[in-house]
């Protein structure tokens, strides 16, 4: 009985060890996936931009900064169909599985386009006024953000003076987001708030809203 209790103790100890490792790692394995999907996503934002002119500036525009009048989806910001912006960039995205963070339970993973997506099979936000001019801007994020200004819709509108941070939703409560240069970072909580003063510098408006599904 007493080399049963040992056994049991000793697994027990074996347990606590490795489980919170085993945690760790698995979080860390779908992060990184994750962020090869934002990779993917932001080039799509990229491929689009080279190959559409904005009337007004005479530059390439990111979907969501290119009015429906020519072919883009900026009418649609602010409305709450995050889906839409991404549905119109179909040719360039490929494939709609990449749209879904690995980690995020609560959406439905399409293969396809064929027909129309929904907020339903998104993970991630969309930068209303990101600039291809402006690398800094955040052009996609993880949807897990939270804020001390209370969300207007489904828009978190970035300030200097009102925190953000990553849930623990998703990633052991670090994240992912993509910028309009078509980088991809993984930062923390402190990370997050550094770019998010960062991208606010650079933004033409000082305006820097995201949209979440």
């Amino acid at each position: 009985m007493t080399e049963l209790a040992f056994v049991v103790i000793f697994l027990s100890v074996i347990a606590l060890l490795v489980v919170p490792q085993y945690l760790n790692a698995r979080a860390k394995a779908s992060r990184i996936s994750c962020a090869g999907r934002h990779k993917q996503t932001s080039l799509a934002h990229k491929v689009f931009a080279n190959g559409r002119t904005n009337p007004a500036t005479f530059l390439g525009s990111f979907t969501m900064q290119l009015s429906t009048n020519f072919g883009g989806t900026m009418e649609w910001g602010g409305t709450g169909n995050v889906a839409v912006h991404y549905q119109n960039m179909s040719n360039e995205l490929g494939s709609a599985k990449i749209l879904i963070c690995p980690d995020d339970r609560s959406r439905i993973m399409r293969s396809d386009f064929r027909m129309p997506i929904s907020n339903s099979n998104v993970s991630y936000a969309i930068g209303l006024d990101a600039d291809e001019t402006q690398p800094n801007m955040i052009l996609v994020s993880d949807n897990h953000m939270t804020s001390s200004l209370p969300r207007k819709g489904a828009i978190i509108e970035l300030s200097a003076s009102k925190s953000v941070a990553w849930s623990k939703k998703l990633h052991g409560g670090a994240g992912n987001i993509a910028l309009a240069d078509g980088s991809v970072q993984q930062v923390t909580s402190t990370g997050l708030w550094m770019q998010v003063t960062t991208a606010l510098t650079s933004a033409p408006t000082n305006r820097h809203r995201l949209e979440f599904p």
